[in-house]
């Protein structure tokens, strides 16, 4: 499951250009770029793109961080899209650390969303 996920996002991530368009690529390395082109995404492509970013992270540090101590313990009925209205949120009420790496400030906002009680 988490494979079909992230080749989602990957296929996502890929640039495709319409007929006499340029092609965009988008970059999301700092909270800075992520906040301007997912807290309004301008079409349907950017809004994936912007959701499959959020849980391929989410993946991520769930995968590499292990079972024993995770960074954080999210609901099982949370969506994708509340994880990235989260991480949206997150970064808007911490506007002085949007510098920052975008996968930093995505763990940061969920584990403040979901935090690990002792028993977890």
């Amino acid at each position: 499951m988490k494979t079909a996920r992230f080749l989602c996002l990957c296929l996502l991530l890929i640039p495709v250009p319409a007929s006499g368009q340029a092609t965009t690529v988008m970059t999301f390395d700092r909270g800075n770029d992520f906040l301007a082109a997912c807290e309004h995404p301008k079409d349907e492509l950017t809004n994936y793109a912007c959701t499959y970013y959020v849980f391929g992270v989410a993946d991520g540090i769930d995968f590499t961080s292990g079972r024993e101590k995770p960074v954080y313990c999210l609901d099982p009925h949370a969506t994708m899209t509340q994880e990235r209205s989260i991480v949206i949120r997150f970064m808007q009420a911490h506007p002085d650390r949007t510098h920052l790496a975008t996968a930093a400030l995505i763990s940061d906002a969920l584990r403040d969303a979901f935090p690990c009680h002792p028993a977890q």
